[in-house]
C-alpha cells in the first residue's frame, strides 16, 4: 500500500470552506464546526454547528449530520 497523502485540519477546513462558498449544506457544514474544534476555536465551531442545526433536513444524510451538529454543540 502506498502512503496516505498527508493533510492538516487546517488545510481539510479550507476545502470545506471552498465547497461551502458553492454549495451550503448540513454535512458540509457540520465538517467546518468539526475542524474549528479539531483545531481548538470552539466559538468558532458554535457558530458553524448552530449554523448547520438552522439548516432543513430533508435527506437521511441530513438528518445524521443535523444529530451530529446537536451532540457537538453539547460539547462545546
Amino acid at each position: 500500500f502506498a502512503t496516505p497523502p498527508k493533510a492538516s485540519y487546517e488545510e481539510a477546513l479550507s476545502y470545506f470552506q471552498r465547497a461551502n462558498n458553492k454549495l451550503e449544506w448540513k454535512q458540509n457544514l457540520l465538517c467546518i464546526a468539526q475542524m474549528y474544534h479539531r483545531i481548538g476555536d470552539q466559538s468558532s465551531a458554535k457558530q458553524w454547528c448552530k449554523k448547520a442545526l438552522s439548516l432543513e433536513s430533508k435527506t437521511f444524510e441530513d438528518h445524521n449530520a443535523h444529530d451530529e451538529a446537536k451532540n457537538l454543540l453539547k460539547k462545546l
